[in-house]
């Protein structure tokens, strides 16, 4: 069974959420496709290791969001 992916901010993860893998799914695809935005990315979504991924609006001082898969 698989198991129920995290989702946190990186600068309080104490307050740590599980959300299910098909809701994180559709988040980084959101992410990464951003084509409402006219080719204008406006996140930048990085692999950091087997199942984990940081996620960041593109402006100076933005929060970062770690997704947490496995």
């Amino acid at each position: 069974m698989k198991t129920a992916g995290l989702f946190y901010f990186a600068d309080e993860p104490q307050f740590a959420t599980s959300a299910t893998r098909q809701y994180l799914a559709h988040y980084l695809r959101a992410c990464r496709n951003s084509r409402g935005n006219l080719n204008c990315k406006r996140y930048d979504v990085k692999r950091t290791g087997f199942g984990r991924y940081t996620v960041q609006l593109r402006y100076t001082g933005s929060p970062v969001a770690i997704i947490v898969t496995h």
